[in-house]
């Protein structure tokens, strides 16, 4: 579900919460910089049932623009990788404006062998999809004179047989909370002292946000999130890993965007 919450400085907080694979991420966008975190456990499931954990990079780049995918990785019966669709599907783009058209048809084709065998077999994440938790949520964003982004939500449509779409774009001032995210809710409400750090520190923001998720993960024993955590920073003249917080992602700093 999308809530919106006033923050500092006016700022918009998007609490998105996608079903499956245990994602923690988090965006932050300030003046001069757009930072975008996540957790790097990715996890396999079939007909409810947690198949097999992994460790990866859950934040790519193609051509000029980085995103960050949370929910609906990949389906071995038809071949769908989150990541391979939006790789083919970015490869013309050049702005944030042109996203949404390029990557919400190839997705939302490839989601409806998803949520036909979820509905086949009556699997608890698409109980969830039913009860409006997204299918799959996909942050993009790059520099263009002033950070920009978008935040596309797939949800199951009325018909309970396909996916919908939403486009969110987002700038200046945004803080988004991706997958997992209950703990962050309560630590980002506006009586929260965490409210101050967004705006002063970004990136300890960022990490401290993504580990409180860790930490309930550990806590119930679900280990569905869990570290490195990676985080990214892009600005107008260089985007790259932070230092100290590559995970697993390749490093990319300092480099021209």
């Amino acid at each position: 579900m999308l809530l919106n919450k006033p923050t500092l400085l006016l700022c918009t907080l998007f609490l998105a919460r996608a079903s499956a694979f245990g994602t923690a991420g988090v965006v932050i966008v300030t003046p001069d910089s757009v930072f975008i975190g996540a957790d790097s456990v990715m996890q396999g499931t079939a007909r409810g049932t947690t198949t097999g954990m992994s460790q990866g990079c859950k934040i790519r780049k193609v051509g000029n623009i980085f995103y960050l995918p949370v929910g609906a990785y990949g389906f071995k019966q038809s071949n769908y990788d989150v990541f391979d669709a939006v790789d083919k599907a970015m490869a013309n783009v050049h702005s944030i404006k042109e996203v949404y058209a390029a990557v919400v048809p190839p997705i939302t084709d490839q989601l409806s062998a998803v949520i036909e065998f979820n509905r086949k077999y009556h699997t608890p994440e698409y109980e969830r999809w039913l009860h409006g938790i997204t299918i799959l949520d996909i942050v993009f964003a790059t520099f263009e004179d002033v950070p920009v982004g978008m935040l596309i939500q797939f949800r199951i449509d009325a018909n309970k047989t396909k996916a919908v779409s939403t486009g969110h774009p987002f700038k200046v001032g945004a803080i988004l909370g991706l997958g997992n995210n209950d703990e962050m809710n309560t630590a980002t409400n506006p009586g929260s002292p965490w409210y101050k750090h967004f705006a002063a520190d970004p990136v300890s923001a960022t990490k401290e946000l993504i580990q409180l998720e860790i930490n309930a993960s550990s806590r119930k024993k679900s280990y569905d999130v869990g570290p490195p955590i990676s985080i990214l920073r892009i600005s107008r003249y260089s985007s790259g890993m932070i230092p100290g917080y590559e995970g697993l992602c390749p490093p990319l700093h300092p480099s021209e965007n």
